[in-house]
């Protein structure tokens, strides 16, 4: 009993789609993703040496955000007390989770932490 396979095929090139990869001879298959981008949330605590003064916020791009505190045409509270530092900072999956820790860290018992934390 003979069997016949059609090879046309094997050995050529095909354009390929833009999320296959084309190997010559082989079956076009899809990269593997290892592991896909997942957002990140962070809370951080900004200090400010010149006038003893912290504050805290939240963001997804950490340095994007220390960036635009500290650049000149920031016209928000931060840019009256510039040079700003960051002191602290926690990271968060969920961004809802990081919005309840900054709201946390401004309330009396979140101020006190982070007086102890620059006092370290």
């Amino acid at each position: 009993m003979s069997h016949k396979r059609d090879v046309s095929s094997v050995g050529s090139v095909r354009q390929p789609a833009d999320d296959w990869q084309e190997v010559t001879g082989s079956i076009p298959v899809r990269p593997t993703i290892l592991a896909a981008k997942k957002n990140m949330y962070y809370i951080y605590v900004l200090y400010s040496n010149e006038y003893n003064k912290s504050y805290v916020g939240f963001t997804s791009d950490l340095g994007k955000r220390i960036a635009s505190h500290n650049h000149p045409l920031n016209k928000g509270f931060t840019s009256n007390f510039k040079p700003w530092r960051l002191i602290y900072s926690e990271s968060y999956h969920s961004k809802k989770a990081a919005m309840i820790r900054e709201k946390q860290l401004k309330t009396a018992q979140g101020r006190n932490f982070i007086k102890q934390y620059i006092q370290i």
